[in-house]
C-alpha cells in the first residue's frame, strides 16, 4: 500500500468474500448458522474498517452467480448483511459486483448477471457499482491456454445493457490473449478502446502484468526480465500518447485560452507560474485564473 500511495496509485480491494465452496476455509464450514453470520458481520465490518481511508473500494462478495455458500447455509439477505455491515465498517466504502463470462461471446453468465443486479438492487442491496471481468482466456491445461474471443458489438451490446442501471462499470480482471505478441496487442488495443469510449465504463484494472507474478505468464505484458511485449508498447501508446491531454496555445485578446482535455490531473503553466487541476466526470468544464 504504501509503495502505491507514494505513486499516488489508487488501490482497490479484491474481495471481501469468495462463496465459491473450494475457497471456503474449512474452519469456517465447521461453524453453525449463528457462528458463521457472526463471522460474516465481522469479516465485512472489521476489513472495511481497517482500511478505511486507504483502500475505499471493494468486490463484495466475488463470483456469486457460481458461488453460493452463504446464501446456501444463510439465505438469500446474508448478502444485504455483508453489505451493511461493510458499511458500517466504513460509511464511504464503494461496493462492487463482480463476476465472469459476462463479456465473452457466448456471454454464458451474461443474463444471470443482470438479473442477480435487479434483484439485489430491488431487496435494497446498497451496490456501488458493477464489475466485468475481461479474461479472455477459460483455462490452463497441461500448459496451454484456451482463448474465450468475445466481439466488438457484445462487448458494446453488454456495456449498454449493464449502463441502464446507472452504475459505475468496472473492467476488474483483464487480461488479454492471443496466437502471437501482435496479436495480443491488436486484441488489447481493440478492447481497450471499446471499453475506453463508454460512457459508462470508469476503469480498466490488469488481472497482472508481470511475467512472473501473473496467473497466466503468456498473458503478462512485462517479461520476466521485465523487457517490454507489443502489448505494453500498446497500452503505453493508448495511456500516454492517444489519452493523454499535452497541449500548447495561446490566449486570445481576452486572455482566455480554452481546450478539450481527458479526464485527470493536470499541471497548467502560464507566465512561469504553474498550477495543478483535476478535471473529473463530474466537471464538464473547469476554469483556472492566473
Amino acid at each position: 500500500y504504501e509503495l502505491c500511495d507514494e505513486r499516488n496509485i489508487l488501490m482497490r480491494g479484491h474481495c471481501i468474500f469468495w462463496a465459491k465452496d473450494k475457497y471456503i476455509m474449512p474452519w469456517l464450514k465447521e461453524l453453525n448458522n449463528d457462528e458463521l453470520r457472526e463471522a460474516v458481520i465481522r469479516r465485512a465490518i472489521d476489513v472495511a474498517e481497517h482500511f478505511k481511508g486507504r483502500i475505499e473500494e471493494f468486490d463484495l462478495n466475488n463470483e456469486m452467480i457460481n458461488g453460493d455458500f452463504f446464501r446456501r447455509r444463510l439465505g438469500y439477505g446474508i448478502i444485504n448483511e455483508m453489505a451493511y455491515a461493510a458499511k458500517f465498517g466504513n460509511p464511504d466504502v464503494k461496493l462492487y459486483m463482480n463476476d465472469y463470462g459476462v463479456l465473452v461471446e457466448n456471454g454464458f453468465n451474461k443474463s444471470s448477471y443482470i438479473t442477480q443486479i435487479e434483484n439485489l438492487l430491488a431487496n435494497g442491496v446498497p451496490i456501488d457499482g458493477i464489475g466485468c471481468q475481461g479474461h479472455f482466456v477459460t483455462s490452463r491445461e497441461n500448459n496451454s491456454t484456451a482463448k474465450a474471443a468475445t466481439t466488438s458489438e457484445h462487448v458494446q451490446k453488454t456495456l449498454d445493457e449493464l449502463a441502464k442501471f446507472g452504475l459505475p462499470i468496472k473492467i476488474t480482471e483483464c487480461l488479454v490473449s492471443a496466437d502471437t505478441e501482435e496479436g495480443k496487442a491488436e486484441e488489447l488495443r481493440r478492447f481497450f478502446r471499446l471499453c475506453f469510449a463508454h460512457p459508462g465504463v470508469e476503469a480498466i484494472v490488469m488481472w497482472g502484468f508481470w511475467e512472473v507474478g501473473h496467473w497466466i505468464p503468456e498473458s503478462a505484458m512485462w517479461k520476466k526480465d521485465w523487457t517490454p511485449t507489443p502489448q505494453a508498447l500498446a497500452y503505453r501508446d493508448l495511456v500516454f500518447k492517444e489519452w493523454w491531454t499535452d497541449v500548447y496555445g495561446k490566449a486570445d485578446n481576452k486572455g482566455i485560452y480554452k481546450t478539450d482535455a481527458f479526464y485527470g490531473d493536470y499541471l497548467i503553466t502560464s507566465n512561469g507560474e504553474t498550477k495543478k487541476v483535476t478535471l473529473s466526470k463530474k466537471d464538464k468544464s473547469v476554469e483556472i485564473s492566473f
